[in-house]
């Protein structure tokens, strides 16, 4: 493995940064007319991803959960500090936990009908598969290296669930299926900035949520999927896999786009939205934790450091 390994390779960050500004491109022509040819409120697909498509942002915070328990049964612990830390990183991985779980909970109720039952079950189940994964990735991987993996993990999940909420406050554009059922509503294109109608519209009693349009929450942290690619910075033998662990991952907030568009809740330019700000949240932590590049020395198990020479 080249010394110098990038977590991202510039090319496949490239790749996907033209793929997401072709598609805002084309959203500047195309967005209501796709949007109303696609448009089916009914959709299973786009139900069910309308309940679930947010669960990789809450599966993120399940995993840096883990890591941060993970690191905790490390070390000797003899020091005060590093005893305070591992407290820290205890309660910090509580946390991560139970907010994951009450997300995957609470956010299903708007969009399928489930009992809390088994909503509680499915959340279990999916919190317990992503949490029993990580745990074998990063097996033997030193506490260091574990709890900058979660600070990673929960900066990704904190900036994009930010950044979307400044985004969709500012923009104030309205959705396709609000324009569908008002006939008084006006299309806004992505570029235009709080065109003014909001405030008309809320006052007659069509709520605020419904001009919460650009970017596309949902598919913002659907892309928070992509934020395995730091995997090989605790576990560099996946460092030949880093390509298809990118554009695999890319699928995810790509399918969940597409359920959006079918659904009316977004057009086109607000899913590449969404995708784009999580993207560049996830490049900004790979350039903070880790320069982008591939750890070596401390940050790597001698075992691991000889099988990857």
């Amino acid at each position: 493995m080249p010394s110098k390994a990038r977590l991202i390779a510039p090319r496949d960050a490239i790749l996907l940064l033209v793929a997401l500004a072709l598609c805002l491109a084309a959203g500047a022509w195309c967005d209501l007319p796709l949007s109303q040819a696609l448009y089916h409120p009914a959709s299973p697909f786009g139900r069910v991803l309308a309940a679930y498509g947010q669960s990789p942002g809450a599966l993120t915070l399940s995993a840096a959960g883990t890591l941060c328990l993970l690191s905790c049964g490390q070390g000797s612990g003899r020091e005060h500090g590093r005893t305070a830390t591992s407290r820290l990183f205890a309660a910090l991985g509580i946390v991560a936990h139970v907010a994951s779980l009450a997300y995957l909970i609470i956010a299903p109720v708007r969009y399928v009908d489930l009992g809390l039952a088994a909503r509680g079950l499915i959340a279990l189940l999916l919190a317990g598969a992503v949490s029993a994964a990580m745990a074998r990735l990063v097996r033997g991987v030193p506490a260091r290296a574990l709890r900058r993996l979660a600070c990673y993990l929960i900066f990704i999940v904190v900036a994009e669930n930010l950044l979307v909420a400044g985004l969709k406050e500012l923009w104030g554009r309205p959705r396709m299926r609000m324009l569908a059922a008002t006939p008084e509503a006006t299309f806004q294109p992505w570029w235009s900035i709080a065109s003014g109608q909001r405030e008309a519209l809320v006052a007659t009693g069509i709520p605020a949520e419904e001009f919460r349009s650009f970017p596309s929450g949902h598919t913002a942290s659907a892309a928070c999927a992509m934020a395995i690619v730091a995997l090989p910075a605790v576990r560099p033998s996946l460092a030949r896999w880093r390509s298809r662990i990118f554009w695999l991952s890319a699928l995810v907030p790509a399918t969940v786009a597409c359920s959006r568009i079918i659904m009316g809740a977004h057009f086109l330019s607000d899913v590449t939205g969404g995708f784009t700000v999580t993207f560049l949240v996830i490049l900004a932590g790979c350039w903070l934790f880790w320069r982008n590049q591939i750890p070596a020395g401390d940050e790597v198990t001698p075992a691991q450091g000889a099988s990857t020479a």
